[in-house]
């Protein structure tokens, strides 16, 4: 389902440019990767079969929410982990399609992106554990899509303008942004929160209830830059980093290229294009000085048996998983990495 979500608004976005589509790789290599990159991975099963859309880390535990089971049924699974290794199952409040999830103030926050008839919703759960869990209603029914926490406060933003914030991960209020963005993601970094949807629209708030708007200034490279997306954004060693895919103008063909970039303040950004650019690339966190990649697929759909890791968010070495999968998020913790998607599977670094 997410693939097909993703595969029809590229080619929504292609089409607008009536041009032909053409994919294209470029090189970016950065020679012999530093030593810190060459982690060593491990497999791992969760709980049971579902569609693991987001896994986050706090007070000594890993937790994993899923989107859905394998058969797109709405779930009220969650999953946890000391170690990233061994996994339990917990029961959410309610069946839903569960999404956006984080950790904050001894708190995890998981949030519905739909309700059990797959409409918008205003389904949300606290933990102190992520074992036993509490049931929270959102401000607003929407389709919510990520959040982040910072500056005591949960902030969640659905797809279109809406935005909740939480202190406490129970109540809620709402806002919104200033511009209708089509929301992809959300990061808290340097006193402030980041809103990324299109590279070419943001916005930015120091307390997620007052937002700027903003038009990100770009550096793009070679080609003009027809269209740019921005899927997943995280914050660390100073910067923000983002993971996506753009269109480029090649001489009047438009060429689908996956990239990421990097931003010191939020709104002046370098983009470099991906290596190998056949992927999906779907999530971006960070940890131990280490941004880590995952994608959902190949163009083709199918699933990957690797990773991508860069120290500032442009150099990208990659890195080898024990299994193949379609992987959706990842999280740091407890000097490891955990990565979570499609199936039962999952992955953990030493």
């Amino acid at each position: 389902m997410k693939l097909r979500m993703r595969i029809f608004r590229t080619t929504i976005a292609l089409l607008a440019l009536a041009l032909t589509l053409a994919v294209s790789c470029a090189d970016n290599s950065a020679g012999e990767p530093p030593k810190q990159l060459d982690k060593a991975w491990y497999s791992a099963q969760l709980p049971e079969e579902a569609i693991w859309e987001n896994v986050a880390y706090g007070n000594g535990t890993f937790v994993a929410t899923a989107e859905g089971d394998t058969s797109g049924n709405a779930i009220d699974t969650a999953a946890y982990s000391s170690d990233g290794q061994t996994w339990h199952s917990a029961t959410l409040p309610e069946s839903a399609y569960w999404k956006p999830l984080a950790y904050g103030n001894g708190t995890f926050v998981a949030l519905a992106y739909a309700g059990a008839d797959y409409t918008a919703t205003d389904i949300a759960a606290y933990s102190t554990d992520g074992i036993t869990w509490q049931s929270a209603a959102l401000p607003e029914i929407s389709y919510w899509d990520d959040i982040a926490y910072g500056n005591g406060v949960f902030v969640a933003i659905s797809y279109d303008n809406t935005v909740a914030y939480s202190t406490d991960g129970e109540t809620w209020a709402s806002t919104s942004i200033l511009e209708t963005l089509g929301n992809e993601g959300i990061a808290f970094g340097d006193g402030r929160f980041l809103v990324m949807s299109a590279f070419q629209e943001g916005a930015w708030s120091t307390d997620g209830i007052t937002w700027t708007a903003m038009t990100p200034k770009v550096e793009y490279g070679t080609y003009p830059c027809l269209y740019a997306t921005s899927y997943s954004v995280a914050w660390g060693n100073g910067r923000f980093v983002a993971v996506g895919q753009k269109v480029e103008d090649r001489s009047g063909v438009a060429t689908l290229i996956r990239c990421s970039a990097y931003s010191l303040d939020g709104e002046n950004w370098v983009m470099e294009n991906f290596t190998d650019d056949s992927n999906y690339w779907e999530s971006v966190c960070y940890g131990d000085g280490l941004f880590v990649a995952v994608a959902e697929a190949n163009v083709d759909g199918m699933p990957l048996a690797t990773a991508i890791v860069s120290t500032d968010g442009l150099a990208w070495t990659p890195v080898d998983f024990p299994v193949s999968g379609n992987w959706f998020a990842g999280a740091y913790g407890n000097g490891s990495f955990v990565a979570v998607g499609y199936g039962d599977q999952a992955v953990y670094s030493d």
